[in-house]
């Protein structure tokens, strides 16, 4: 059952997205967690998750984080957040970082700190990229970074100043001083 402050809460970020994307595709965000602060101008709640689905239901990314603090004309700040954006098809992308941030009316999440991402491919590989930091730009449906950024595959590491990926393909891009260090797998003789 939800008490009040938490039901205030919830109101409060639909309104936010409700005002702040109102030309979005996107329903409003889904807000669950325990709230722990007595100061209407700041909240903080533990093993908080922000889901955000279409109009037509279906997931689009899941947010979670072990701590949000919200403060009022400001925004949201997330300790070791966990975004996982879901494309329509196929297996999530997934980034983890130390801190991340939202703005109130704001369509663009900054995560910060040792970012990490996953990318499941379709064949079951998996690529990973390392970099300090990124921004999300859901209205735009991107994540990116200026900073360097390492991705690997297998059997190969590319780095790279700069990043650029497209939620939706799945495709991450590397913008300039590109560099391939490729592995070679060791042979075992019988």
């Amino acid at each position: 059952m939800m008490d009040a402050r938490q039901l205030l809460f919830l109101v409060y970020c639909l309104l936010l997205v409700a005002v702040g994307l109102g030309a979005s595709a996107l329903e409003p965000i889904q807000v669950s967690s325990q709230p722990h602060a007595a100061n209407p101008n700041h909240s903080h709640f533990e093993e908080a998750t922000i889901d955000r689905y279409d109009y037509d239901g279906t997931l689009v990314y899941r947010l979670n984080s072990p701590r949000l603090r919200h403060q009022k004309n400001s925004g949201f700040d997330f300790e070791q957040p966990q975004f996982v954006y879901q494309p329509q098809q196929g297996t999530p992308l997934v980034m983890i970082a130390e801190r991340g941030s939202m703005a109130d009316n704001s369509d663009l999440i900054m995560l910060s700190g040792q970012v990490n991402l996953l990318n499941i491919n379709d064949d079951d590989s998996e690529d990973y990229l390392d970099t300090s930091d990124v921004t999300i730009d859901l209205d735009a449906g991107e994540a990116y970074t200026d900073q360097q950024a390492r991705l690997r595959q297998t059997n190969r590491m590319t780095q790279g100043q700069g990043m650029v990926a497209d939620l939706k393909a799945k495709t991450v891009s590397l913008q300039s001083k590109i560099r391939v260090i490729q592995e070679h797998p060791s042979e075992t003789k019988d």
